[in-house]
């Protein structure tokens, strides 16, 4: 029960969240002229320019097979930077979520806990514009779409839960700690290089590869890849493991951030 409390908390606020949402993600397009195309141009762009610098510059070959080419390089470096990309929306803007928000901190009684929630929520609306062109472009190179996608929602369920968790006790720690916007903009980067997004895991030394895997990020990657690219099923002991993490982590990060606001309005 202790568990299911937060997830009924969040559910009786389910509309504010929702409205939320809405507002974070109107907010970054408002007054563009392009507006809603930017969610699909900025992907792409991306995908672009790490295509061009590592697949032709640097001539990196995802596998060594016969066939392995710029293309399925390009796919499956997209398919990582999808799953990157929305922890990464997630927890740069964690720093100073709150900060940013004094009146709900001091003037009304407002559940604070449902901010993370509307962040993770603007995420995943970036991240499925992703997946949808991820999808498109695999088919377009690969003529064929997986059966194994299916299986997609599954795979993304570690993700939900280390991305809030890391959003709520970032939040929490940005309200005190003002450096720890600065941590977490280095940390990314550093995290961005040392998750197997623009190389395969196996590439990786083998005295690393082991430091690599503790990085939750790492296997959700690769079950993304293998319902989506590859067309098998996900690793199932990966994944257990995986929602087990996300749950733990999740909660944690939610009691961090309960346990602190109380003192929120005495620091914003």
């Amino acid at each position: 029960m202790a568990l299911l409390r937060p997830l009924i908390s969040l559910w009786r606020q389910k509309y504010l969240i929702r409205q939320l949402a809405k507002r974070e993600i109107s907010a970054r397009y408002r007054g563009s002229i392009l507006g809603f195309l930017w969610p699909f141009i900025s992907p792409l762009v991306m995908l672009g320019v790490y295509t061009i610098v590592f697949g032709v510059v640097f001539k990196a070959k995802w596998s060594d097979e016969a066939g392995s080419g710029l293309a399925d390089y390009a796919v499956q470096l997209y398919a990582g930077l999808v799953v990157f990309q929305v922890f990464q929306e997630c927890v740069a803007r964690a720093p100073t979520l709150i900060t940013a928000v004094p009146n709900y901190v001091k003037k009304v009684v407002f559940p604070l806990e449902v901010l993370p929630v509307s962040v993770l929520l603007a995420a995943l609306f970036h991240g499925v514009i992703s997946t949808v062109i991820l999808l498109v472009f695999n088919g377009a190179v690969n003529h064929t779409l997986h059966w194994t996608l299916v299986w997609l929602p599954l795979v993304w369920l570690p993700l939900l839960g280390f991305s809030i968790g890391c959003t709520w006790l970032v939040s929490a720690i940005g309200v005190y700690v003002r450096d720890i916007q600065h941590v977490v903009s280095l940390g990314l980067q550093v995290l961005f290089f040392a998750t197997p997004i623009l190389y395969p895991l196996s590439r990786a030394p083998d005295r690393l590869r082991w430091l690599l895997r503790l990085n939750p990020l790492c296997d959700i990657i690769a079950n993304q890849r293998a319902v989506l690219v590859e067309g098998v099923p996900p690793c199932w002991t990966a994944l257990g493991i995986g929602l087990v993490c996300g749950v733990v982590i999740a909660a944690a990060g939610y009691a961090f951030f309960m346990h602190t606001k109380r003192g929120f309005a005495d620091v914003v």
